[in-house]
């Protein structure tokens, strides 16, 4: 079981560091023409015009449009998906191995996590 949970987390991890790592050097090569492109951090304090934009659609017009800022929110959405997917994955786990204490345990922590990621809770 250790091994699938930690195969997960690398997997999940190198994946993320990939997307945006490709993320970040897109950013750069696109210069100041890519769509959401900031001039330097100070462009996102309050008062300022530029934001960016963080939602389901902006991220996903954003990968059609092949924008940076785009692939390197995706690439932190897989990061913060990681654990949660580990969590999913060792809720099968028990219940293949018929163990229901844990597997409820494991199913509440689960439901906390997605619940939190949607926003919900």
């Amino acid at each position: 079981m250790e091994l699938w949970v930690s195969y997960t987390l690398r997997i999940g991890v190198t994946l993320a560091a990939i997307v945006v790592l490709f993320g970040v050097v897109l950013y750069v090569i696109q210069g100041s023409s890519g769509a959401g492109h900031l001039q330097s951090m100070d462009d996102l304090k309050p008062g300022r015009s530029n934001t960016i934009d963080v939602s389901w659609r902006s991220i996903g017009d954003g990968l059609k449009d092949f924008q940076a800022v785009a692939i390197i929110q995706t690439g932190l959405l897989i990061l913060l998906l990681t654990p949660v997917t580990r969590v999913a994955l060792t809720l099968l786990l028990f219940l293949r191995d018929r163990d229901r204490i844990f597997a409820l345990i494991t199913a509440i922590v689960l439901i906390v996590l997605l619940l939190g990621f949607f926003g919900i809770v």
